[in-house]
Parts: structure tokens; C-alpha cells; sequence
């Protein structure tokens, strides 16, 4: 047990505010939103790629979002992903004031080249209430 936690404002989880849709706009024709129940947004690419053995892929998804002020995401793993494709997300802290295109950078942790089909999920953009907006 840690004893040295600094307590600088209670967290009262009744009055938690929770958003539910975040607005958004597509700023390229085959940019693509699925939702399958995830606990995100899941994201997906809109074009092929091939990424070759250890290479790290640049993929623009078309996507611009508006988050609300306390809100932010985290560019996260589809386990799917990884565990088929070896496949994986590197960075993505997205600021609450962000307002530009969402842009994955991706990984391939194989010995194989790995495909990128149009649609095929590539991340799970998942939405977090700030700590610094729970603070009055």
C-alpha cells in the first residue's frame, strides 16, 4: 500500500459527468467509423498499406473530432490486431483542444509484411475524463 498519495481533490464517482458521443467530421470521402461495442471509438484505415518487418506506418484516417473541455483520448491496441497482425499503436495522447485530422502511427512487430486493408480496424480511440477537470 502506498502511503505518500497526494490527495488534492475528492472524486465523487455519482456526479461524474459522462459524454456520450463525441461530435466529429470526415475531411476525406473514405474515411470510415465502425462501432462493434468496443469501449471506444474504434478507428479504421481508409486506404491499403503494406508494412514491411519491424516498420512503422503513417496512417491519416480522415477523422477530425471535437472533445468537449475535460475530455481526452488515448490512441490504444486493437488486441485483435495484435495478436493477428502483430500490428501495434505507438503514441497517441490526443489534448482535449486538438482539433486536427487523427493520425495513427503503427508498427509491425513481425518478421512478416503485414496488409492494411480499407476498413480494417487499427486502433481503439478511448475517451478519458481529465483529473485536472474534477478539480473546483
Amino acid at each position: 500500500m502506498v502511503d505518500n498519495l497526494v490527495h488534492e481533490a475528492p472524486v465523487h464517482l455519482q456526479s461524474f459527468p459522462i459524454q456520450m458521443e463525441i461530435p466529429y467530421e470526415k475531411i476525406r470521402h473514405e474515411a470510415l467509423v465502425r462501432n462493434d461495442g468496443s469501449c471506444g471509438v474504434n478507428l479504421c484505415s481508409p486506404k491499403f498499406y503494406a508494412v514491411d518487418p519491424l516498420q512503422q506506418v503513417t496512417i491519416y484516417t480522415g477523422l477530425v473530432f471535437e472533445f468537449k473541455a475535460g475530455w481526452t483520448a488515448f490512441l490504444k491496441d486493437k488486441s485483435s490486431v495484435v495478436t493477428r497482425k502483430h500490428l501495434v499503436v505507438e503514441g497517441g495522447v490526443i489534448d482535449p483542444g486538438y482539433r486536427g485530422e487523427i493520425i495513427v502511427f503503427m508498427r509491425n512487430m513481425s518478421q512478416q509484411t503485414q496488409f492494411i486493408q480499407p476498413g480494417d480496424f487499427i486502433a481503439q480511440m478511448v475517451k478519458v475524463y481529465t483529473l485536472d477537470s474534477l478539480r473546483n
